[in-house]
């Protein structure tokens, strides 16, 4: 579907995308993750054509988004809706008109775009809304309508640009649970850029981060939350820290199956190996296609070989934090 090899794109000395590769199939939901300045919105522009990049291949369909020019370049567009953070609708117009715009603007029949515009107000759940201005919505509906006129057009791909960074936390994850059905019942790829973790985790299959222009971390996503790598921890901050004294003993990831995680796993440690640990963190985190639990546990040294043989055993998937193996990896040197 979307197909990216060392894309490059700069802006003077600035660097905004160095040596992009990425891979992202038909149909699914795909999270673009990094601080202001790692190049999320530079990246969306260059799917969608509308930012020229100096180096390396981007294509879609197997067609090089570069190579287009007048109306190829405009027919593809067509291909792709986007969504904003501020919504972009036009205040003199109602909801029906500004979600027929694109229909207009390429000369539909009116009757075929009445009926689409049905359609799209029946699927974002507002069909009484119709003649409402948009000064008469609250954002969740204004950010409806916008998702609405993104998708008249019959796009392959929908890209989503901090579309809930401006509303509420619950607003926002019912428009990313709209977004979820859209691609369910549509079977369209979606790329959402977003700063808000929970809501990247419950929408999304796939997640890019980016640092500096550059790819720092890929993944799924259950793969990637669970045992995140250096880069996503410095972008999650102190959310990943761990309150615990490093001198007293290796902390452990533990990762159980949900089957595993209904049953008393570290009692039963506990009583099996006769030895006792601190538990530091307990978590239950809802994903796309599920829960996942992870369990984060602080074990003596002396004991650390029984614990992770055990674990062994029972074929419950654990990790050492990464700040302790690079305390390891200094007593070893």
């Amino acid at each position: 579907m979307i197909e990216i090899q060392g894309l490059c794109k700069h802006f003077d000395d600035f660097h905004a995308l160095e040596d992009i590769h990425m891979t992202m199939e038909r149909g699914k939901v795909y999270g673009l993750i990094g601080q202001s300045g790692s190049g999320k919105s530079t990246l969306l522009r260059c799917i969608n054509g509308l930012t020229t990049y100096e180096k390396g291949s981007l294509k879609v369909d197997g067609v090089e988004v570069s190579s287009l020019r007048g109306r190829e370049a405009r027919e593809f567009r067509r291909g792709i809706g986007m969504i904003f953070q501020q919504f972009s609708l036009l205040g003199r117009l109602n909801v029906r008109e500004n979600i027929a715009l694109p229909m207009k603007c390429w000369k539909w029949d009116k009757k075929a775009m009445e009926r689409r515009v049905d359609e799209l107000l029946e699927m974002v759940q507002l069909p009484d809304k119709g003649k409402a201005l948009p000064r008469e919505l609250s954002g969740g509906q204004k950010q409806r309508v916008a998702i609405a006129r993104a998708l008249a057009m019959n796009p392959k791909i929908l890209l989503c640009d901090e579309a809930t960074s401006a509303l509420d936390p619950n607003i926002a994850e019912t428009i990313m649970d709209l977004l979820s059905d859209i691609n369910r019942s549509l079977g369209i790829t979606i790329i959402v850029v977003t700063h808000q973790l929970s809501i990247l985790k419950a929408s999304c299959e796939q997640v890019y981060l980016l640092e500096k222009g550059r790819l720092a971390a890929q993944g799924d996503i259950t793969s990637l939350f669970s045992q995140p790598p250096e880069a996503l921890r410095r972008l999650m901050g102190k959310e990943q820290e761990v309150d615990a004294s490093w001198e007293e003993g290796t902390v452990l990831r533990l990762l159980p199956t949900p089957e595993q995680a209904k049953k008393p796993i570290l009692s039963r440690m506990a009583r099996e190996l006769g030895e006792d640990f601190s538990v530091l963190r307990a978590d239950r985190e809802q994903y796309r296609h599920g829960a996942v639990t992870y369990l984060l546990i602080q074990v003596p040294q002396k004991i650390l070989p029984a614990v992770e043989n055990w674990l062994r055993e029972q074929n419950i998937a654990w990790a050492a934090e990464p700040r302790q193996q690079e305390k390891r990896e200094e007593e070893a040197v």
